[in-house]
């Protein structure tokens, strides 16, 4: 075990000088290399430069390929995947002594940028915007990520609907002195499932998380190789008891929020309940008098006395427009927790139709008022009318023992 250690303490202090940058077991495989020659690496022992933590969780292994420059202590790597969701491309420049950047370096143009891209047919590349810089700041392992720059553009396909919307990003690391970095990468990530109607690109916070999350030299890597039994068993459990609690907390939250959504239900089916019974209420009002009035209209007869009865329309319309206030409000709360409740709508369904009732029986009510109405000024005409004829009657009588008496 202290030899192993030995060797990694070795390593470690000296991975900037040769280029088996991750691990020890990878030299058999880079030394046996042709040197500025890209080759595919199939060793699966083989430990790359970069690692990506959760990218690739749920996915498979993304290929990779090696690149070594013994003279130019170069060293590169060209990670490619391609899922039914997402193309990936990344690639991977380690200058061993540091690159001192060019303008062009820290803001590469469009042409440039695409250039050396292997996954996508350059021919059909329609450029979107070109690269454009935003702050980082630290990745996830605390290195500096500078000079990120983004750009996007389309792989235009023959086919209907299967364009590829990409996203080119690239950014430096490592600083060894005044504009002088160790690490490049650049990356190439395209969308292969646009939705109508959103935007077609990944996400700038996938791509940001994505790459806080690159890890140099694949010290994660280290640390699961070397690391002690005892210590990786107590991790296990740590995190072990980490997912019961984030699940208990996930449960109990979850928990918490159907009790809050059910309780928002039973306030909304309460106050449905309250307003029912006020519109039920109006409406077995309303229909009485409609009875009343319609009883009165029918056997009106302008020689009788009519049955004194009191205009409640404005009073009726008031307390419509008050309910109808009511229904708009708890069809405002149902929205608002946007979950669908068969009960809930079947009661709402029946609230507003005996709103509609209740609208309805006004509206009889209005009619009934107005012919009541009508019928109150026939007879006051026949009162007047009969009341001439009565007047001129006692006149003519008057005129007739006037003349008797003469």
């Amino acid at each position: 075990m202290r030899s192993i250690i030995l060797v990694l303490i070795i390593f470690l202090s000296s991975k900037l000088l040769a280029y088996d940058f991750t691990d020890p077991r990878n030299a058999p495989t880079i030394n046996s290399l042709d040197d500025k020659k890209w080759s595919y690496v199939s060793n699966k022992n083989f430990i790359p430069f970069l690692s990506f933590k959760t990218f690739f969780e749920n996915k498979s292994e993304p290929s990779l390929s090696i690149y070594v420059d013994r003279a130019g202590e170069i060293y590169k790597e060209l990670y490619t995947y391609q899922g039914e969701e997402v193309i990936l491309e990344v690639q991977l420049n380690l200058f061993n002594k540091g690159l001192n950047l060019s303008a062009e370096d820290k803001k590469l143009s469009f042409k440039k940028g695409i250039d050396s891209i292997v996954s996508l047919n350059k021919n059909k590349i329609q450029e979107v915007s070109k690269f454009n810089k935003k702050e980082i700041g630290f990745n996830n392992f605390k290195q500096k990520i500078e000079h990120f720059h983004e750009g996007k553009f389309i792989e235009d396909q023959e086919a209907v609907n299967s364009d590829k919307y990409c996203t080119i990003f690239y950014f430096w690391s490592e600083l060894v002195s005044a504009d002088t970095y160790k690490i490049n990468i650049k990356t190439v990530i395209c969308n292969l499932q646009a939705k109508t109607g959103a935007d077609p690109f990944i996400p700038f916070k996938i791509i940001e998380n994505f790459t806080k999350d690159i890890n140099f030299y694949n010290t994660l890597k280290f640390n699961e190789l070397y690391e002690d039994e005892k210590t990786r068993l107590l991790k296990i459990k740590q995190e072990k008891e980490k997912e019961e609690a984030r699940i208990k907390a996930e449960k109990q939250k979850k928990q918490e929020e159907e009790q809050a959504l059910q309780k928002k239900i039973d306030e909304i089916n309460e106050n449905i309940k309250t307003t029912k019974s006020s519109i039920l209420n109006s409406l077995s009002i309303v229909i009485e008098e409609n009875r009343k009035l319609t009883s009165i209209n029918k056997n009106f007869d302008k020689t009788k006395q009519i049955k004194r009865v009191e205009n409640q329309s404005d009073d009726y319309i008031q307390i419509l427009n008050n309910n109808d206030n009511e229904v708009k409000n708890i069809n405002a709360n149902i929205k608002e927790i946007n979950i669908s409740n068969q009960n809930l709508e079947n009661n709402f369904s029946l609230l507003k139709e005996e709103l509609s009732n209740l609208n309805v029986a006004i509206k009889v009510y209005q009619k009934e008022i107005k012919i009541y109405n009508n019928n109150i000024e026939k007879r006051k005409k026949y009162l007047s009318d009969k009341q001439k004829e009565e007047d001129k009657q006692k006149e003519l009588e008057q005129q007739k023992k006037d003349r008797e008496e003469k």
